[in-house]
C-alpha cells in the first residue's frame, strides 16, 4: 500500500514538473536589430543552396533585391508539394534537377502562377524587377548544364526585356564549385577545374564580388583580412 502511494506520488510529481517545466523555461531573448532595410536583401547559394535561394527568393520576392545563382535551377523544380510527395521530391532533385534532363518549364511556371494567385508566395510582379546572376559549372560532369540553363529561360520569361537584370556566365571554366579569386594560393582550397569540397575553386575570379556588384552596383574596397 505503502509502495503504491509512493508510485502514484512520484508519478504525480512527474507530471507536474513535465507541465510547469515549459511555463518555467525563459523565454528567448530577442535579437538585437540593425536598422537594416529589409528591401535590400539578397540571397545566393551553390548548388543544392543554389536552389534554395531560388525559391526563396521567388517565395518572398517583395522584399529580395537580388539572387546570386551558381549552379542552380528553376522554382519548384523538385515538386515538393506536402507530405506525401517526400521521397518523390528528393527523388526529383537527385535526378532530373541534378543529372537532367530537367522537366519542361510549363509545370514550374503553372506552381508559380498558382501559389502567386493564391497569396503562398508573393507577387511574382517583383521577381520581374530582380537582379538575378546565374553561373553554371560548365567542366562539371555530374551536373546537368540544362537546370542553370532553364533557370535563365524562366528569368528571362518572367522579366521585363532590356532591363540588364540579368547576367549569365558561362566562361569561368570551374568545376562545381564557388570560385574565388585567391592570391596567394591557399592549400586547403582546390584548383580552377575541381569538384570535390570544400567546393571553393581558386580561378582568379571572385564570384561572390562579382555577384554583389550586379545585385548593388558599385562595391565599397575591400576590407583587410584579421
Amino acid at each position: 500500500m505503502v509502495v503504491a502511494a509512493l508510485r502514484r506520488t512520484s508519478v504525480a510529481i512527474g507530471c507536474a514538473a513535465f507541465i510547469a517545466g515549459p511555463a518555467l523555461a525563459q523565454a528567448p531573448a530577442a535579437l538585437p536589430g540593425y536598422n537594416a532595410a529589409i528591401g535590400e536583401s539578397s540571397i545566393s547559394g551553390i548548388s543544392s543552396g543554389a536552389f534554395m535561394a531560388v525559391q526563396f527568393a521567388t517565395a518572398w520576392s517583395s522584399v529580395i533585391k537580388g539572387v546570386g545563382v551558381v549552379a542552380g535551377g528553376p522554382y519548384w523544380c523538385a515538386k515538393a508539394g506536402g507530405f506525401f510527395s517526400y521521397w518523390s521530391s528528393i527523388t526529383n532533385a537527385t535526378g532530373p534537377c541534378l543529372s537532367g534532363p530537367p522537366p519542361g518549364m510549363s509545370s514550374f511556371f503553372a506552381k508559380a502562377d498558382a501559389k502567386s494567385a493564391s497569396g503562398a508566395i508573393d507577387s511574382l510582379q517583383f521577381v520581374r524587377r530582380r537582379k538575378f546572376i546565374c553561373s553554371m559549372a560548365i567542366t562539371t560532369k555530374w551536373w546537368h548544364d540544362r537546370s542553370p540553363m532553364r533557370l535563365r529561360i524562366s528569368i528571362a520569361t518572367l522579366g521585363e526585356a532590356n532591363r540588364g537584370n540579368l547576367y549569365y556566365q558561362t566562361t569561368i571554366g570551374a568545376g562545381h564549385s564557388l570560385v574565388v579569386a585567391q592570391d596567394p594560393p591557399r592549400a586547403d582550397l582546390n584548383e580552377c577545374k575541381a569538384s570535390i569540397s570544400p567546393f571553393i575553386d581558386q580561378c582568379g575570379y571572385d564570384q561572390a564580388g562579382i555577384i554583389l556588384q550586379h545585385i548593388y552596383g558599385a562595391l565599397s574596397s575591400r576590407m583587410p583580412v584579421r
